[in-house]
């Protein structure tokens, strides 16, 4: 995240406001999470309390700094933001996380999220081997639980197919196994999504990777990480109906928009398993 503030406003106060706006510009139809600059709604650069703090995008902070969005409609974005915080239950470790994560799957019909690479596709003995050498539990395994017993348009899965789902690999799979870990994941895709004809929708894009929204049936759940590589820092989990549906239209807005058809997607993913260790 680049451009953090204009103005210097506490390290501790940033990472209150930016959680309390999901990481991304307060303003509603808007999804950018880039150039997060702190406006004072009163216009005072003095009256640096939180409650007169709005995280907005450049754009947005220019326009209400100009008058064009005003004062009195900043006051209602501040307070539509407090009022959604209620619900929420903060993430502040990965265990966390991935503990809330796995329960919300094992409560829900329909799931929306993003995954780093076809991981939750990786055969049993690739699963059993990741079991041994993490104490994390495994989200990867109830999300393929649920992908095979869900009716295939109640999920909608981004695969972040970059380098890190290789290196995530390259401590399980050594390169004496490598032929088979992709004979074995090719193999699993065919049985989840046949030619097309089955299976859950998907898109074989990156859409970034500082926030990342896992949206099931009565709840959004929302992290966040540094860098790339680096892993899933705390976020927050929500049950509020608003953030949900804005969640969901965010997502498939965003989703219907990369999507080049199932034939397309389903043709990278195997491309991407079959040349994961052919490409430099």
């Amino acid at each position: 995240m680049s451009n953090i503030s204009r103005v210097r406003v506490p390290k501790p106060m940033q990472r209150t406001l930016l959680l309390e706006a999901g990481y991304r510009c307060s303003l509603w139809n808007c999804t950018n999470q880039v150039s997060l600059e702190f406006h004072h709604i009163d216009q005072n650069p003095a009256n640096s309390v939180p409650e007169n703090l709005l995280v907005l995008c450049a754009l947005h902070h220019s326009q209400a700094t100009a008058g064009n969005i005003d004062m009195k409609a900043c006051r209602l974005i501040k307070s539509a933001l407090v009022d959604r915080l209620c619900g929420r239950q903060d993430m502040r470790t990965r265990r966390q996380y991935v503990t809330a994560a796995i329960s919300e799957l094992r409560n829900t019909k329909t799931f929306r999220g993003s995954t780093v690479g076809p991981l939750f596709l990786r055969p049993e003995w690739c699963m059993e081997r990741r079991d041994r050498t993490s104490q994390m539990p495994n989200f990867d395994r109830q999300l393929l639980h649920l992908v095979n017993s869900a009716p295939a348009g109640d999920i909608r899965i981004v695969f972040r197919n970059t380098e890190r789902f290789r290196q995530k690999l390259d401590v399980l799979v050594p390169e004496s196994e490598r032929a088979r870990f992709v004979h074995d994941t090719l193999a699993g895709i065919e049985r989840l999504w046949g030619s097309g004809e089955r299976g859950p929708d998907l898109i074989c894009r990156d859409t970034g990777h500082t926030n990342i929204d896992l949206i099931f049936d009565a709840a959004v759940l929302s992290t966040f990480r540094r860098h790339q590589f680096s892993p899933i820092e705390y976020g927050y989990l929500s049950r509020n109906q608003h953030e949900i549906d804005w969640a969901i239209q965010r997502f498939d807005s965003v989703f219907d928009a990369a999507s080049r058809g199932r034939e397309i997607e389903l043709s990278q993913l195997k491309a991407f398993v079959v040349t994961l260790w052919t490409t430099s």
